[in-house]
């Protein structure tokens, strides 16, 4: 298992993937993620400048976007973590 944890979020900000690592932190199944909302699992809209970082990145108008955020477990208790937020590069 990669040591990052990762998911991958399509232009909806729906997660499309996640690694083990990120599900284990959000205290989740990588299969059960699948189609989740990201702002449901991390904390981005609690500030509107990060929200609408967040929101730029998604539709390809900002490179990233790295941020201090809460992770959200499943139970209900939630945790600190560096996010990184960027566009996958297009297909071939």
């Amino acid at each position: 298992a990669a040591p990052l944890a990762m998911a991958v979020v399509d232009r909806d900000g729906l997660v499309v993937s996640a690694n083990d690592t990120f599900a284990a932190l959000v205290g989740a199944s990588a299969a059960d993620l699948a189609g989740q909302p990201a702002a449901d699992l991390v904390d981005l809209g609690s500030d509107a400048r990060t929200w609408q970082a967040y929101r730029e990145v998604l539709r390809g108008r900002q490179a990233r976007l790295r941020c201090t955020r809460r992770l959200k477990q499943a139970d209900g208790r939630s945790l600190w973590a560096q996010v990184t937020v960027a566009p996958l590069p297009p297909e071939d």
